[in-house]
């Protein structure tokens, strides 16, 4: 339980500034979509490079948007570990009777990860790969 409320905790404050998220949240999905419009043009020009088509292309990249715009919207804390425990910060979080690892990881959250979880949902729509959410969705989380 107190997991959820330090989640909540760290979604909000990564919302509080809305501009700066909307921000961050329009620019990820752009930078996103021009990754996969390489994609498109090259393979516009070559349809298949070893069995991979773009649909594959597509779906690869929905996996590994959706699974690292999860961990930047719920493990954030993973990006500044080693800073945290270099600079002596880690105390705040040994002080506590919760699991210590776990609290640092939830500890922040990123507005960018938004963008690459919508990025990941837009791939999906945009490649049609409804029939194929289940196992997008087992790639993300695993």
């Amino acid at each position: 339980m107190f997991f959820l409320s330090l989640l909540k905790v760290s979604i909000r404050a990564s919302i509080t500034q809305k501009g700066a998220f909307v921000c961050d949240l329009l620019l990820m999905i752009f930078n996103n979509l021009i990754f996969i419009a390489l994609w498109w043009i090259f393979f516009d020009r070559f349809k298949e490079i070893g069995n991979w088509k773009m649909a594959d292309m597509i779906a690869l990249n929905a996996i590994g948007l959706g699974a690292y715009g999860l961990m930047r919207v719920f493990f954030g804390g993973v990006i500044n570990l080693s800073k945290t425990i270099l600079n002596g910060s880690l105390d705040i979080f040994l002080t506590q009777p919760k699991n210590v690892l776990l609290h640092i990881l939830m500890s922040t959250s990123y507005p960018k990860g938004f963008g690459h979880l919508l990025s990941a949902f837009i791939l999906i729509v945009i490649g049609d790969l409804y029939s194929h959410v289940g196992s997008i969705l087992i790639g993300i989380t695993t």
